[in-house]
């Protein structure tokens, strides 16, 4: 589940780059690290997604990821679990952290500096498993996500197959 939450985090927060030019794209195998790290800056919006892992899948909705030039990034994230046999109060978190992040080539790595996990429902339980959440992301390590392609509007990356798409 840790590798879970840590990838759904990265989903929403890792990566986020685009192309901010009228001319045509540079594919991103041809940009150098400078060039990608220009164009991250500013706000993000992740499609809407199922992330599935060790057989479970979770909705992720309302993500979203602003980049600062500085090298740090923050954003929120709503999730759902979708375990029928789980009580419904107990399915839904919000998700707000910062990140630092570096880039190698169109990887970008990304390292969770804060991160606070809240249950959608005040059940006591969600609660106790928002904090093991939160717990267990802060120690993640860092992530990784391939950019598969991006223009001045999209972005498609790649985090261990798991394709994630990113509008402005």
């Amino acid at each position: 589940m840790k590798t879970f939450m840590t990838l759904a985090l990265v989903g929403a927060m890792s990566v986020s780059v685009a192309a901010c030019s009228k001319k045509a794209d540079t594919p991103v195998a041809q940009m150098s690290a400078e060039q990608l790290a220009q164009k991250i800056a500013g706000k993000w919006n992740m499609a809407d997604t199922v992330i599935s892992q060790q057989g479970v899948d979770v909705r992720m909705y309302d993500s979203n990821v602003t980049y600062n030039t500085d090298g740090t990034s923050a954003g929120s994230a709503k999730m759902e679990i979708q375990i029928e046999e789980m009580p419904a109060e107990m399915r839904g978190f919000k998700m707000d952290g910062t990140s630092t992040w570096t880039l190698n080539g169109n990887v970008i790595e990304d390292k969770i500096s804060t991160m606070v996990v809240t249950p959608l429902s005040g059940n006591e339980q969600a609660k106790m498993m928002a904090q093991a959440m939160t717990a267990q992301m802060e120690r993640a390590p860092s992530s990784k996500a391939t950019i598969v392609s991006v223009d001045k509007d999209t972005m498609v990356v790649n985090v261990e197959g798991q394709v994630l798409t990113y509008t402005r």
